[in-house]
This record gives structure tokens, sequence and C-alpha cells, in this order.
């Protein structure tokens, strides 16, 4: 019954949205944490990537894109110390450009991947988001709290009925734009810093084509093979020494 309220809420605000076009931008922070093991000085490491995103939408259709002005930072690598700990920090982006269609229920990614660009393709699958009775304000929007569990971990999202539209900086299929998400147990959080409200220009939303096509499965399998290649790497094959790979993205 209280789900049932709290959507019956939304009418008010959805009767007078008329917003179905446009761009927000965000500002993403990708938190690390390493726990280190024992006999190596201090207790974590810890880092805070940012990087600029854009998502452009219209009605059924958005597009994703890292801002090039703003690129991930090269991974950083602590090397070895004398007691053979190494950590290696991936962070591809793997995120370069992401193609939403909620007509055709198809998701496209573009993504560069140790330097060979990929064509991602998989199927918008129904997401059990939890409608929350939180609300507050986000750039002067009224916003409601949603959360999902998944293996990865619990996902946040702040989301505006006054634009009403299933999209967002990641994930989508709420009954609003998102404009904050929080992923992974706060691991990456993607926050809007400006939403610009003008017509789109077809560019923006074009479905992308460059790369070589795959299906998200054989790309996971992809990835989970190059982590264990640098596993191995920054092993070295020595016996007892510890090491971290650190895969960032998605």
């Amino acid at each position: 019954m209280k789900t049932v309220l709290l959507l019956l809420s939304l009418f008010p605000l959805l009767s007078f949205a008329q917003n179905t076009e446009g761009q927000v931008f965000y500002e993403e922070t990708i938190n690390i944490e390493v726990k280190l093991p024992g006999g190596v000085a201090g207790d974590a490491f810890k880092q805070s990537l940012k990087s600029k995103k854009k998502l452009s939408f219209k009605k059924e259709v958005s597009v994703l894109v890292t801002l090039p002005q703003e690129q991930v930072p090269d991974a950083p690598d602590l090397g070895a110390d004398e007691n053979d700990f190494s950590i290696k920090i991936d962070v591809t982006d793997n995120e370069n450009r992401i193609y939403h269609n909620l007509n055709d229920k198809e998701k496209l990614e573009e993504t560069d991947f140790f330097g060979k660009t990929f064509l991602i393709k998989s199927e918008i699958e129904p997401l059990a988001w939890k409608i929350q009775d939180e609300q507050k304000e986000i750039l002067g929007y009224t916003c409601m709290k949603a959360t999902l569990e998944t293996e990865k971990g619990l996902t946040e999202a702040w989301f505006t009925p006054q634009i009403p539209l299933a999209h967002g900086p990641n994930k989508g299929g709420l009954p609003g734009l998102i404009l904050a998400l929080s992923m992974r147990d706060g691991q990456t959080i993607r926050m809007a810093t400006a939403i610009n409200l003008d017509p789109v220009d077809e560019a923006d939303l074009a479905m992308p084509k460059k790369g070589k096509k795959i299906s998200a499965e054989k790309f996971k399998a992809l990835e989970e093979a190059k982590v264990k290649e640098l596993e191995q790497m920054y092993g070295g094959g020595k016996k007892n020494k510890g090491n971290t790979v650190i895969k960032i993205g998605g």
C-alpha cells in the first residue's frame, strides 16, 4: 500500500511535466579502497578518480558519453614493495558511448578496451527498483529516492518525475530522469551538475556503429580473461607474492 501511495503522489508532478528532451551533465567519482595485507605499511590504499559525463535524451532514446576533456587518469600502479606485494588498478573506461532505445529494449556500448574498440549489444531488462518515501531537491527539481539490490551491491538513485523519461546515467527504468546515482555500495557516484532542456542535436543521439560487434556475455568473459592476465603479469610468478588487480568501470 505504501508503494501505491508513493506512485499516486507522482501524478501531480507528471501532469505538469513538459520536458522530454535535453542534456544532463554529471560529475563521476570513483572511490577506490584496497585493504592491504599484513606486513605492508598502512591499513589501506585509497584514491578517488573523477571524470565528466553527458547524457543526451529524447523520448525513448538516450546516449551517455564521457567528455573528452575530462578523461579518466592513467591507471595508478603501486608496483611492488619489499614485501613483494603489488597493486594494479585498471581504470579503462568501458563507457565511451552508451546508447539506450527504450522502444526496442536495446542497449549498445561503444567501448575502448586495451587498445581495441568493441560494440557491445545487450537487451534492456526490467529492474526491480524499490521507490522509497524520501524526497530532496537537485538543481531545482523535486527528486524521489529508489534503491536496487544486485550481485554488485546496492544501487541508489534520485529521479525526478518532472522530467518523465525512464533514462539515467547508466541505469534507468524509473518514472523520471535520474539526476543522482550511487552504484556498487557507493564505489561509483554520478551527480548531475547542470541540466539543459534545449532541443538536442540528432548527432548526439546517434546509434554507435564503431567497433567489433560482440555480445555482453562474450565481452564479460574477455574482461575476466584480461584481469587474470594482469594478475599473472604483476604476480611475476613468485611464490607467496601478494597481488591485487582492480577493474573499474561498468
